[in-house]
């Protein structure tokens, strides 16, 4: 059987006016046509979009994938036969959000910009470390003036693992705890749809406010000159 047309699948969620899901997900996929529809084969059924790579027969082994129900979406991408990553958001930002993982689909392997070596398993925060592995992210921005292979103030620093096995508990794991509460209930925290506050290691979390990631590092003492 030939791959769908974009245009079928539009016509084929246009002739359904009576589900709510298949309209926006109509909605999502003409404001995506002009930018994807030679790069991506856009499958759909009543409430939700699958986009696969031209040429890759069923199964699919890298694919992304929009659930739609109640104005929410859900994003998933697949590589390789393995669940990636999984967002969901709003109408508002569908079309952003689609086109990052769009672009994840298209070019699979994220490159660091420092090393050129592909980034799997900080892949999720590709773009909170600037499109670098954490590693080459750390020691680029936050490790100086410390010796590299010395455990440095920020948090979740990769050289704690050539010293003791363990790290004890210090002072700013409990400030650490006060400041996911004080994330949790901050204006841009109720204001947003999803909402993801991680801890990555000692000092150091992640929040994402719905497409928007920061990561935040705690110290209680200065760096040492």
């Amino acid at each position: 059987m030939p791959d769908p047309t974009w245009q079928s699948s539009l016509d084929f969620l246009r002739d359904l006016p009576g589900v709510p899901a298949a309209q926006a997900n109509a909605i999502t996929l003409a404001q995506a046509r002009a930018r994807w529809q030679h790069a991506v084969i856009a499958r759909t059924s009543m409430h939700d979009l699958w986009f696969t790579l031209p040429g890759e027969d069923y199964p699919f082994a890298s694919s992304v994938r929009v659930q739609t129900a109640h104005g929410r979406h859900v994003l998933l991408r697949w590589d390789h036969d393995r669940l990636a990553e999984e967002h969901a958001t709003d109408s508002d930002h569908i079309d952003e959000m689609l086109d990052s993982f769009l672009e994840r689909l298209t070019t699979p392997a994220l490159i660091c910009r420092h090393c050129g070596r592909p980034v799997t398993v900080s892949s999720d925060q590709f773009e909170a470390f600037e499109r670098m592995h954490y590693s080459c992210f750390h020691y680029l921005f936050e490790h100086d003036p410390f010796d590299p292979d010395e455990e440095c103030t920020a948090g979740g620093c990769p050289s704690a693992s050539i010293g003791p096995g363990q790290r004890p508990e210090e002072p700013r794991d409990s400030l650490v705890e006060e400041l996911i509460d004080d994330l949790m209930a901050s204006e841009l925290g109720t204001a947003s749809v999803e909402v993801r506050i991680e801890r990555r290691g000692p000092g150091i979390i992640a929040a994402s406010f719905d497409a928007n990631t920061y990561l935040i590092t705690v110290r209680t003492e200065s760096r040492r000159r």
